[in-house]
């Protein structure tokens, strides 16, 4: 039985993972492994944050208004832009 990893622990995860590609000091094959991990945090956490914006909203008694943030989320939509999902 897998245990589910909390949404800090992925952005953690994801914080080293950016660390070690910016060094440029692993070799080509374990850079796409990281790549590769850093795109399924990715998606997970965009998934997690949605599920949480729904909850918010359902919690709102119904009250369906666009959910205010002031934590800048522009990494995620420029993930869909360049070529780093990060």
């Amino acid at each position: 039985m897998s245990k589910e990893i909390s949404f800090e622990h992925k952005m953690d995860r994801l914080q080293e993972i950016v660390s070690l590609l910016e060094q440029g000091t692993i070799s080509l094959a374990d850079s796409v492994k990281l790549y590769k991990e850093g795109l399924d945090l990715t998606t997970k956490c965009k998934e997690e944050l949605e599920k949480a914006k729904h909850e918010v909203k359902i919690l709102q008694n119904g009250n369906l208004e666009d959910f205010e943030s002031d934590v800048d989320h522009s990494f995620l939509t420029e993930a869909n832009e360049e070529s780093t999902p990060f």
